[in-house]
């Protein structure tokens, strides 16, 4: 199957022209990245053009523990999360689990 990288800006909806499709699911392959985007999932797409076998969020920017992000912005806003990044467009996010900052 042939794999794909989809980007994620931030309050926009771009409906499929923010997809290209790459070799692998290497960070790499998704470079350059689009200007704001402020982060990236890789996927497959099955016979039907359905999109398919998501990888985890991989977001641009700069992660912060709790501790670092509150020494570093005492009057930012209250982020319940122990994984803080901060998006390449200059804003806070909490981090899940499982995803990865490049």
């Amino acid at each position: 199957m042939k794999q794909y990288v989809e980007f994620y800006f931030p309050g926009i909806s771009l409906m499929g022209s923010n997809e290209k499709e790459v070799k692998l699911r290497d960070v790499e392959e998704a470079k350059p990245f689009p200007m704001y985007s402020n982060a990236f999932r890789f996927f497959e797409k099955d016979e039907a053009g359905n999109k398919i076998n998501f990888s985890n969020f991989y977001y641009i920017g700069k992660e912060y523990s709790k501790q670092q992000y509150l020494l570093a912005y005492p009057q930012g806003e209250d982020i319940d999360s122990n994984r803080i990044i901060k998006l390449v467009t200059g804003g806070f996010k909490a981090l899940n689990e499982n995803d990865i900052v490049v």
